[in-house]
């Protein structure tokens, strides 16, 4: 089973109520541990509580937004979550002289005799979160050979890391009636500036665009404008909704190319399965 974009199983508790270090150490089982982000370890519920009693004395309360990126189940009863925290100051005004940090974590949730489901490990992930590689593992679930069918064209894109793991990039390739017709690459990274992914799609005729991506709850909204190789300014919303099964399906709506508008598209994206093996002569 695996889960992505903040879907949470309706097996796993609810979460503890922010900044109470005892309703956190609860939801832990008796011999659980937290690991924090310069690697000490708080075993048992008692430490974990003034571990984090600690903390929010230390820091002061301020706005937090926990989003979760994946869940797997790796065995019976045993669920693991990946996702980031990201807590900001309580006071809006205060949001440009106190920026908002992001802390990855890792959490193993453990499903009791009762029913009930705690936390037997969680791990922070220090600042990763705020690294470029960080920030796109948020968008990890690209990575691997898709295909999409829309009538007589197929689309197949292969989509990987780039050697720094800074970038996501990938390519396409556009078929239609069996011939191909188009190729292109993608780059997506991580912009600092507005703290939102940016990309940038270049295609075999000449014609390039750009996006500005969003996420709302469980999809990305990806603003595009760009330029066909005739000179004309297209624009467009790409929306990307996962699915259970690991499928996505991928929404074009708002579309205009020159001065018209083009029909709204929805077409379903399925991984690619591996290329057969040749067979070699013996």
């Amino acid at each position: 089973m695996k889960r992505r974009f903040g879907q949470t199983s309706k097996r796993l508790p609810r979460r503890p109520t922010l900044q109470d270090g005892k309703a956190i150490a609860a939801a832990f089982t008796p011999t659980g541990e937290f690991i924090d982000g310069d690697g000490n370890v708080f075993h048992g519920r008692a430490a974990i509580e003034a571990e984090f009693a600690a903390l929010f004395k230390v820091n002061p309360k301020g706005n937090v937004a926990i989003t979760p990126t994946e869940l797997r189940a790796i065995a019976p009863g045993i669920v693991v979550e990946e996702g980031a925290v990201t807590i900001g100051p309580g006071d809006p005004a205060a949001s440009a002289a106190v920026p908002a940090t992001t802390v990855g974590y890792t959490i193993v949730h453990v499903k009791q005799t009762d029913g009930n489901w705690l936390m037997a490990s969680v791990r922070s992930k220090g600042d990763e979160a705020t690294t470029t590689h960080g920030q796109l593992r948020q968008l990890e679930w690209i990575i691997g050979d898709w295909v999409e069918e829309r009538g007589d064209s197929v689309v197949r894109t292969s989509a990987r890391w780039s050697d720094d793991k800074n970038f996501i990039l990938t390519d396409f390739q556009v078929q239609i009636a069996g011939r191909r017709a188009l190729n292109g690459t993608t780059r997506i990274g991580w912009d600092a500036s507005i703290a939102r992914f940016r990309s940038w799609v270049f295609d075999t005729t000449g014609g390039h665009a750009s996006g500005l991506w969003t996420r709302l709850d469980d999809r990305w909204v990806v603003k595009l404008t760009g330029v066909g190789a005739d000179g004309d300014i297209g624009t467009a919303t790409n929306i990307f909704i996962p699915g259970d099964d690991g499928s996505v399906t991928l929404m074009s709506v708002d579309r205009i190319v020159g001065d018209e508008a083009a029909p709204d598209t929805t077409v379903r994206m399925v991984r690619r399965p591996p290329e057969p093996k040749k067979q070699t002569a013996k």
